[in-house]
């Protein structure tokens, strides 16, 4: 064995300690490659830090290597089992893949090891909402808005599945005091807006509903300063680069896999439905919502230098295609390895619909349509 191995919670040197400050300013500075190798560096030569191996880890996060990722906050968790870190991003990851069984037992662990924490309790609650368990969620929402009141993200995810009679309510009015605050900051009063949006909703005070979901919405607008030229360029960008010869030119004629099923199509233009449709055949796996294909796709072909366009197919490597498809195939592997078929119902796959005929030539698009005023909905924030 060697001596010199570093044990968990050992200082580095003071020369590594210095290469770890320069490679996080170059990772907070964008420039990932420089930051990504000193980490590497760091972490050959046995510096058992869980914070290289996190840092480390987010990067290959950022740039489409998920799998990656994941065994490295593994491997930060061998170094410090309680770290919270890697815990919460190993967790976040394994819903970002649909396995959210496991991210459960990951929040669960984090709330055994760090009471304190109530985002994992938050975030178990959202979980189990998706699973249709609404008193678990709604117990888990209640915990967190009893010991973190000011955190309004639980007073709006608690509002979705919670139904309101009347003016009497006692959450209805826990919200309309804490919205009144003067310093209340723009994203609580955004969470707060929405939440009361859908309570006086159910009471049928719907000039008030209204009120409070414009206000939210007008926040929102603020706060992101949204400019819709910058998606026209991309779009347009789409359109004059996957053009059908360019396509022809520039498919991966050796891969023949049929696996991926792509549904696209507006929120709700029946792309879930399509999907549990398919995925009742004993063939198909639905895997719901995949981040893959558009992750792929905005990091080996879109950057800054670029305006995060697409430029002629004719400036990319055909390997970055083949890339493409291959990683994309392996991920699904991982997520199912025997289901002949698996969709993938991710509504920014819509952009990507060119370069998933360039590098799957193979894989079948299902295009749902719907009269655009029946897509129509009021958009909340996310959660």
């Amino acid at each position: 064995m060697n001596s010199k191995r570093r044990q968990p919670g050992q200082a580095l040197s003071s020369q590594q300690q210095a290469r770890l400050r320069h490679a996080i300013h170059a990772h907070s500075t964008g420039q990932l490659p420089v930051a990504e190798a000193e980490y590497r560096a760091l972490i050959a030569e046995d510096a058992r830090v869980p914070e290289l191996y996190c840092n480390l880890a987010n990067i290959c996060a950022q740039t489409a290597r998920r799998d990656e990722a994941d065994t490295l906050w593994k491997q930060a968790l061998e170094i410090d089992p309680r770290s919270l870190e890697a815990h919460m991003n190993l967790a976040d990851s394994c819903q970002q893949a649909g396995d959210i069984e496991q991210a459960g037992r990951i929040y669960r662990r984090v709330m055994a090891d760090h009471g304190g924490f109530f985002v994992a309790r938050y975030l178990l609650g959202n979980i189990l909402k998706s699973q249709g368990k609404l008193d678990e969620a709604r117990a888990c929402y209640e915990r967190v808005m009893s010991e973190q009141p000011g955190y309004t993200q639980a007073h709006f995810s608690y509002s979705g599945i919670h139904r309101y009679k009347d003016r009497n309510d006692p959450h209805l009015r826990t919200m309309l005091d804490l919205y009144r605050r003067t310093d209340l900051k723009r994203e609580n009063r955004i969470h707060l807006g929405f939440a009361l949006g859908k309570a006086f909703e159910d009471i049928g005070d719907y000039a008030e509903a209204f009120r409070y979901l414009k206000s939210g919405n007008d926040l929102r607008a603020e706060e992101f300063n949204y400019d819709i030229q910058s998606d026209r360029a991309l779009i347009e960008s789409i359109r004059k680069t996957f053009t059908r010869d360019a396509i022809a030119r520039h498919q991966v004629a050796t891969e023949t896999s049929s696996r991926p099923i792509f549904i696209v199509g507006m929120p709700r233009s029946g792309t879930t439905l399509v999907e549990k449709i398919l995925a009742s055949h004993s063939d198909v796996f639905g895997a719901g919502e995949l981040e893959y294909m558009f992750a792929l796709g905005t990091s080996l072909f879109l950057s800054a230098s670029n305006n995060f366009e697409f430029q002629s197919l004719d400036a990319y490597e055909q390997s970055l295609f083949e890339t493409a498809g291959r990683t994309y195939l392996d991920k699904l592997a991982r997520l199912n390895s025997e289901a002949r078929h698996i969709t993938d119902k991710m509504p920014f796959n819509m952009m990507m619909i060119g370069l998933i005929r360039i590098a799957l030539p193979h894989a079948k698009i299902i295009h749902c349509v719907r009269d655009p005023r029946d897509t129509l909905s009021l958009i909340h924030i996310s959660e």
